[in-house]
């Protein structure tokens, strides 16, 4: 399952790695036509929009990376596990631990998918 999620995360982290670096280039290019044009209310407005754009990736991007260091984490706990003979008594530690990860990956991914639907509705309407 770690695996799984990890491999969304990183999806995820490149996509709106990309997006930011698509808008910054557009924010430039509106920036050097302020500065040769002069301001106006639509370069204004798309200067506004680009900024807004950036910082609510950039918020998706920051829990895919967390999200990408928990699911690590939880992959090598599940390895070491694999590997290791515990003591019966452990069992039920280890597998809370294991759960543990699991439920905390499961509401980074949450956040993310409200986050970037909620994005893609405001512009949709």
């Amino acid at each position: 399952m770690s695996g799984i999620i990890l491999g969304i995360a990183f999806a995820v982290f490149t996509l709106a790695y990309a997006f930011i670096q698509n808008k910054k280039e557009s924010l430039k290019e509106i920036e050097e036509l302020i500065k040769n044009e002069g301001i106006s209310t639509t370069l204004l407005r798309k200067r506004n929009s680009s900024t807004k754009f950036i910082l609510k990736f950039k918020w998706i991007n920051k829990d895919a990376v967390i999200l990408i260091f928990i699911s690590l984490i939880g992959l090598m706990i599940g390895y070491v596990f694999e590997f290791i003979v515990i003591h019966k008594d452990w069992y039920t530690y280890v597998l809370i631990l294991i759960l543990l990860f699991l439920i905390i990956m499961l509401f980074f991914l949450g956040k993310m998918t409200f986050r970037l639907l909620g994005i893609y509705k405001k512009q949709l309407v």
